[in-house]
């Protein structure tokens, strides 16, 4: 669990911070590995998403694409003499559902590219509920600069941010304030804070989301000791789901850095419609 956690951190933070390295003369450029299935290419929607990485990066890296047909530890040879100092996968949530073990499968073979037993290059994961969410994913020009924070696990993470606000997942009804003068206070939140928290993601005001607690593949659990509301999906759409069975939908447009720190699960990809997909979509 602790793996795909890792692996959404990396699809989403990894990309955010990819953008921000100062420019390297050509004789210094690191290695940018774009892998893609064969299927996949033949798609001109998610060929899109692999050619878009392409023409951001190439100025930058030395850019390579690489092709494989099922087995993307046919790649290990090719990449290793490639030595890539990145290395992302362009990959529909489907086929990601459907490669059992994607996410330690890559790991092994990334730390066999040459005779140590560390880890040979830094990767992730580009996807989404439809190549359209890929496509704006591998486009964003970024940087993202992370000052205000929202979280699900009360005032953890808070304190290094500038501003912010923290929904105890332990305790019902306390929150948290984060001030510009640096103070975090406690402050008082419904029982049921499910429209609360929508309404504060859909404000586009925060650039970090932080989220703890129970969680599988198709919901998280807003209280941990508490009984309270869940976010779950539909459709690749997100949407709060409260205690008496209202819905208030997720349109949150900002970019934004989603850490699940404690929520097993929630970034394993089962399928296109699942949380992780319906986060990048909503």
């Amino acid at each position: 669990m602790r793996i795909y956690k890792f692996a959404l951190l990396s699809l989403l933070f990894g990309i955010a911070l990819s953008i921000t390295f100062s420019a390297i003369t050509p004789a210094e450029k690191l290695g940018y590995a774009i892998c893609i299935s064969e299927k996949s290419y033949s798609d001109k929607d998610w060929k899109a998403v692999a050619e878009a990485l392409e023409a951001k990066y190439k100025g930058r890296f030395n850019v390579k694409l690489f092709k494989f047909k099922e087995d993307v530890k046919a790649l290990r040879d090719e990449l290793a003499k490639f030595s890539p100092r990145y290395v992302c996968f362009v990959m529909p949530p489907e086929e990601l559902a459907s490669h059992k073990d994607f996410v330690p499968i890559v790991n092994q073979m990334l730390r066999q590219l040459d005779d140590d037993p560390y880890g040979d290059a830094i990767w992730g994961i580009i996807t989404g509920y439809d190549a359209q969410d890929a496509l704006r994913i591998a486009r964003f020009p970024g940087p993202i600069r992370l000052r205000r924070a929202l979280s699900g696990c009360g005032a953890m993470y808070l304190e290094h941010f500038c501003q912010g606000k923290g929904f105890d997942e332990g305790k019902q009804g306390v929150g948290y304030i984060k001030s510009v003068d640096g103070s975090i206070k406690q402050c008082e939140v419904p029982p049921d804070a499910t429209k609360e928290i929508v309404d504060e993601l859909n404000s586009n005001i925060y650039d970090f989301f932080v989220t703890s607690g129970h969680a599988t593949e198709h919901d998280w659990q807003i209280g941990y000791t508490f009984k309270s509301g869940q976010f779950r999906h539909e459709n690749g759409r997100l949407f709060g789901l409260d205690t008496k069975g209202n819905r208030y939908y997720i349109n949150s447009i900002n970019p934004k850095v989603y850490l699940p720190a404690g929520n097993c699960l929630i970034a394993h990809i089962d399928g296109k419609d699942c949380m992780a997909t319906a986060y990048l979509h909503s």
